[in-house]
Parts: C-alpha cells; sequence; structure tokens
C-alpha cells in the first residue's frame, strides 16, 4: 500500500485545493470511527449502536468550517481517506460554522434536550483552556480504526506542525483520551493542564508544544 498525503488548506504557497462534498463526507467518515471509542464521546452519545453514526455527523459540521477558514490534512491509502487532521494555524482568524444545523442545535437533536444544558457547561471548558498568547490549535487528529499503530497519525500532522513551526507559532490540542498522552509526547507536547467534563463526563488534558 501507498500513501498519499493531501492538503486542503492555506498552503505556505498561497495555493488552496477546495474539498468537495465526497471528500467532507469522507473525512468525517474517518472522524466518526476515530472518535467511536473516545471517552469524550462515550459519554456524548452513550448508545453504542448509534454512536458512531452520530459522531460523524456532529464532527461533519467542524470538516465544513475547518475546510472552509481552517486547515484540513489528509492521508489516503488505495484512494481511500484513512486519517484526518484539522487545524486552526492562527487562532486569530474565526471560523464560518454552518448555520443550520449549527454546532449545538445538532447536538441537542443527537442527545437530548434534557442533557444539552449540562453537556455545553463540559464542552466550554475546551475553548476556555485555551492559551492566550498566539499558538496553533490542533483540534482533531483521526486515523481509521483499521489503520491505527501505523504511524499515519504522526505522518498527517506533520505538514501542520511544520506550518506552525514556519510562523514561530506553539501548538495547543486537548485529548480525553489518556492512550493519547504518549503519542503527543514523543511529538514534544507536554501536559499543560486537566479538567473533567462536569457533572458526569471524562477527564480531559490539554498539551502544548513549544515553537522551535
Amino acid at each position: 500500500m501507498v500513501g498519499e498525503t493531501h492538503g486542503y488548506c492555506s498552503c505556505m504557497t498561497g495555493q488552496r485545493e477546495e474539498p468537495t462534498i465526497t471528500d467532507c463526507v469522507a473525512f468525517r467518515s474517518v472522524l466518526g470511527a476515530a472518535f467511536a471509542s473516545d471517552p469524550m464521546f462515550v459519554w456524548l452519545f452513550s448508545d453504542d449502536r448509534f454512536r458512531q453514526d452520530a459522531s460523524a455527523a456532529w464532527l461533519g459540521l467542524f470538516v465544513e468550517a475547518y475546510a472552509g477558514r481552517g486547515r484540513v490534512d489528509t492521508l489516503k491509502i488505495d484512494g481511500q481517506v484513512v486519517a484526518v487532521a484539522l487545524w486552526r494555524m492562527s487562532v486569530e482568524t474565526p471560523l464560518e460554522w454552518p448555520a443550520s444545523p449549527g454546532v449545538g442545535g445538532l447536538l441537542g437533536a443527537l442527545i437530548g434536550g434534557d442533557r444539552v444544558a449540562a453537556v455545553g457547561a463540559g464542552l466550554g471548558q475546551f475553548g476556555a483552556s485555551h492559551p492566550q498568547q498566539p499558538h496553533a490549535y490542533l483540534a482533531f487528529l483521526a486515523v481509521s480504526p483499521g489503520h491505527q499503530r501505523a504511524g499515519l497519525g504522526r505522518q498527517v500532522i506533520a505538514g501542520g506542525l511544520e506550518a506552525a513551526a514556519a510562523q514561530g507559532l506553539g501548538v495547543h490540542l486537548e485529548t480525553t483520551n489518556p492512550a493519547n498522552l504518549a503519542f503527543y509526547g514523543s511529538l514534544g507536547f507536554s501536559v499543560s493542564g486537566q479538567f473533567v467534563l462536569a457533572p458526569d463526563g471524562p477527564p480531559a488534558w490539554t498539551l502544548w508544544r513549544d515553537a522551535p
């Protein structure tokens, strides 16, 4: 199998390749499959029969936003997307979110109105965890379950890490999967904080990588 990397992003050359609807469907499918076992998504979508589809539907809104004004890097094997990384290379540039359905509205439809307030308060801690100084933000990194532990995550985020370094930016991210801490540590990240997705959610860790 031969891997092929694609960057749907504002790259150093200034070129931009816009993802198609088919591309975005593939991106969200990889994200949904990869995050279906993540503690945060188990908390969000407790019914494991529908968790992967619910995760893909909700994360599809993030794909649209990041494809529009952020950076989406992908890795293909035999023509199929197997890894995706969603970035904001400058957090000072606001994303443009889909209006209908909105992120909160779709989440409410998927989890039920009685949980929206509590879940929203828990998720709000992610935004509050961002550092004050300019930085690049790795929002999501996903590798298809059948292709994990083969170095593809390291490959697909390499371009974003290089772009952040070229701009003199440190990199911030969060994870709710403790298994990810060693992986990011091997890439030069260190734990910068921790919080709990209250009232009944899992712990989350913030990580930071200094600009070179």
